[in-house]
């Protein structure tokens, strides 16, 4: 006896109708052409999420530029310290006379300063007198040292601008030049330019009492030198070379 599902399968079969080989030929040709349709559009659609990837993950890698960095040039060690360059206001000590630089007889005794031993102070008896129209000094130090009796050396130095300090000697030599003569009064520039450009060395004679004073420049510094009863040149300007190198540890001008 014949097997039922058997017989419900051929009863099926038997009642489809069943399409020709052309028929079937071509349901197949429109078949692959659908599948082909199918493959390149999803490979467009691929193409299409790749590229869109690409330029995303480009533009995350895209960031705003950084500023260009400035160049800075090294600093030297001479620009570092000044820039531009400044001496210090005070008179270092070193910047002064020393003792080795006197005779053994000298022995430094105060910084009094007072009394009538500067150039300017001998001017009153010239008749005429300059005015030193100048700001007063960006400081000052003095020092006196004493040799035998009633043997002072006293030096004064101040500092001023470099064009002050030229034009403070500048007043000194007119000074010398427009003293009116008079038995009692004397003045002369005996020599200049010995210990430095900025030096001079004047002669003054008041009431028959003679006497060298010495100025020396370096820089803005300017030394003033008063020994009295000094009267050789030699030793003037041997003190006047010694105070112009000390006047160096006060300036970077040297």
């Amino acid at each position: 006896m014949p097997d039922p599902r058997f017989q419900e399968l051929y009863a099926a079969t038997d009642r489809l109708t069943w399409a020709s080989t052309d028929e079937v030929r071509r349901r197949g040709r429109q078949w692959a052409r659908r599948g082909a349709v199918t493959a390149v559009s999803f490979a467009l659609v691929a193409a299409a999420a790749l590229a869109a990837g690409l330029v995303a993950a480009a533009n995350a890698r895209i960031v705003a530029p950084e500023p260009p960095a400035t160049f800075s040039p090294p600093t030297s060690p001479a620009t570092a310290t000044t820039s531009p360059a400044r001496e210090p206001i005070a008179i270092p000590i070193g910047a002064m006379l020393q003792g080795g630089d006197l005779a053994a007889r000298f022995t430094p005794k105060d910084t009094n300063l007072d009394g009538d031993w500067s150039f300017l102070a001998t001017t009153i008896r010239c008749g005429h007198q300059v005015r030193i129209d100048l700001p007063a000094p960006l400081a000052s130090r003095g020092q006196r040292f004493q040799g035998n009796f009633d043997e002072p050396l006293i030096e004064r130095v101040d500092r001023r601008p470099v064009p002050d300090a030229v034009a403070y000697l500048e007043r000194i030599r007119e000074q010398v030049e427009t003293c009116n003569p008079s038995p009692q009064m004397q003045q002369s520039i005996v020599d200049e330019g010995f210990a430095g450009g900025g030096s001079l060395l004047i002669y003054t004679k008041v009431e028959n009492v003679e006497n060298l004073h010495i100025f020396v420049r370096r820089g803005g510094l300017v030394a003033e030198i008063w020994h009295k009863g000094l009267t050789d040149r030699d030793e003037a300007r041997r003190l006047a070379a010694r105070a112009a190198e000390r006047l160096c540890v006060g300036t970077d001008t040297c």
